[in-house]
């Protein structure tokens, strides 16, 4: 069922799966690198630099700047599902810096995406497989969730206000099969994916998102649509998300493949799965933004 959907998103590359691991073996060299912008200079002279430049010019003109200090949950209105993360004395977790700006990273090319033309699937081990169109996921009913979100390059933003829907809405009205155990969310950039247990997948703060903070998601950050999950690393809220997939086994997406730690626990600092540091990650420029 994965395969077939990846091969949709991909109809020149029928092995997919393959074909977008292989691609994004070149592209993970520069993929997540966090880049001061006053190294800008010496962006320019680096493979992948065009796309990287234009992320620090943004950093810099951030609309998305916090001020002051972070909201608390108990600022929030009494309908909004609270992350329990938030609740923490310190909600920074290991390793972590506080970022008061929106960074933009991405491990390739931005995918241009209309809402014309977006699509959503559930699919793998249900009852009812389910297709949306951009107006059919609308018409879903709304959630908003107040939560922090904790990057693996060890930046954190944190009270981030998200709306979207809710994957426990998809879930009751596809009807997980008890033998799925897993989920795998894929993105529309070639056919991207990431891996996650149900019992981190179906907490109550994960939906799929449209809004951040009063504000549609733009392309840069993963709209029309990503998928938050926000008690995992931000590599689990899979920009552009187009689908999930349930399945009765898991099945570690591409990022996982690479060495990043299969599960992603920001508080058990789970970044890699063994002490051999992905390709591409570079500690000297894995700090805050």
């Amino acid at each position: 069922m994965l395969h077939a959907t990846i091969g949709r998103i991909s109809p020149t590359h029928r092995d997919s799966t393959e074909y977008s691991f292989r691609k994004g073996n070149g592209k993970l060299q520069d993929s997540l690198r966090i880049i001061p912008f006053s190294v800008v200079t010496d962006i320019r002279q680096q493979p992948c630099s065009q796309i990287h430049f234009a992320e620090a010019i943004k950093l810099d003109h951030d609309p998305k700047y916090q001020a002051g200090e972070p909201v608390e949950p108990s600022d929030v209105l009494a309908e909004v599902i609270i992350s329990p993360d938030t609740y923490r004395e310190n909600r920074i977790p290991p390793g972590q810096s506080r970022t008061r700006k929106w960074p933009v990273l991405q491990w390739g090319p931005i995918p241009e995406i209309s809402v014309e033309q977006w699509t959503f699937d559930v699919n793998g081990l249900v009852e009812r497989p389910l297709t949306f169109t951009w107006n059919q996921y609308r018409a879903l009913p709304r959630v908003k969730v107040f939560s922090d979100f904790h990057c693996v390059t060890r930046w954190s933003r944190l009270g981030n206000m998200w709306e979207g829907v809710a994957v426990s809405e998809l879930v009751a009205r596809a009807g997980i099969k008890p033998e799925a155990k897993f989920v795998i969310a894929m993105g529309n950039d070639d056919g991207w994916t990431t891996n996650m247990p149900l019992a981190d997948f179906l907490q109550s703060d994960v939906l799929l998102a449209d809004m951040h903070d009063g504000d549609p998601i733009n392309i840069e950050h993963g709209g029309p649509v990503r998928l938050v999950v926000p008690q995992l690393y931000a590599w689990k809220s899979a920009k552009w998300c187009r689908s999930l997939t349930f399945l009765d086994h898991d099945q570690p997406g591409l990022w996982e493949q690479q060495g990043y730690h299969n599960h992603g626990d920001p508080w058990l600092e789970e970044r890699f799965g063994s002490d051999q540091l992905p390709p591409g990650w570079n500690e000297d420029e894995a700090v805050a933004i």
